[in-house]
């Protein structure tokens, strides 16, 4: 469910899921979940290390996603909203500094 929130969720607005190493069930999974959400898989990019070549055949893949789907989309459109509309998450633990993060 986690990995489905992702690129499903409304503030996102092109999401490419990877497979890699030996694994070839995962994007086979992810599609399969999308479908029974009634989400189409095609609205999504996919790549695999395995199934499309290796690293290089994959990068390739990738930049092409985002060249042609993120690329031409158009800008983000900004709307004025109240301030009562933000929310600011903050978290408190121990500190990197401290060697401890």
């Amino acid at each position: 469910r986690l990995l489905l929130g992702h690129p499903t969720s409304p503030l996102v607005a092109h999401a490419l899921l990877l497979e890699h190493g030996c694994e070839k069930t995962h994007n086979a999974f992810f599609a399969e979940e999308l479908r029974a959400r009634h989400i189409q898989p095609q609205a999504y990019g996919w790549a695999s290390l395995q199934a499309d070549g290796g690293v290089a055949a994959v990068k390739e893949r990738i930049s092409r996603y985002v060249t042609e789907q993120v690329g031409a989309a158009p800008p983000a459109r900004r709307v004025a909203a109240p301030l009562s509309w933000l929310s600011v998450g903050i978290v408190v633990g121990p500190s990197v500094a401290d060697g401890e993060g």
